[in-house]
């Protein structure tokens, strides 16, 4: 019992970072101090790259205009493999497919970029022409 108990604490001592504004459609994440879009383009929209970078950059949202495509590092912070959808369960929009990194594959000269593959909660790589769904970030 004793076991059980110190797991529910580090459960939701693990899950006590995120928070949700469901009237703002954005996810907060107090330890790495980010602030995630969350909304019904993250299920719908599939853009390349370029087209995607550029939604982000010109998103406005929770009152804010600063939003970007997060780091590959940044999309690990969200990751959650002891669920369905292996993302934390405080996001609601969520398809289990690719969202892009901005990050590049360098060895390929950036024609491909990152993306993390929530089928599976695993970093890939695509053409960067390709489509990939997108979940816009910003610093807070």
């Amino acid at each position: 019992m004793k076991i059980f108990l110190v797991f529910c604490l580090l459960f939701s001592f693990s899950l006590a970072k995120f928070s949700r504004n469901s009237h703002e459609m954005i996810v907060l994440d107090s330890v790495s101090k980010l602030m995630w879009q969350d909304n019904i383009n993250n299920e719908k929209l599939l853009l390349s790259f370029k087209k995607a970078k550029k939604y982000c950059a010109k998103l406005s949202l929770a009152d804010f205009n600063d939003w970007r495509l997060p780091s590959i590092n940044e999309l690990k912070t969200i990751v959650d493999k002891t669920n369905h959808y292996n993302i934390k369960p405080f996001f609601n929009f969520i398809k289990r497919a690719g969202y892009w990194s901005r990050n590049g594959l360098l060895r390929s000269f950036d024609f491909y970029g990152y993306y993390m593959n929530f089928t599976s909660g695993t970093v890939y790589y695509y053409n960067r022409l390709g489509a990939e769904h997108i979940r816009c970030v910003r610093n807070y």
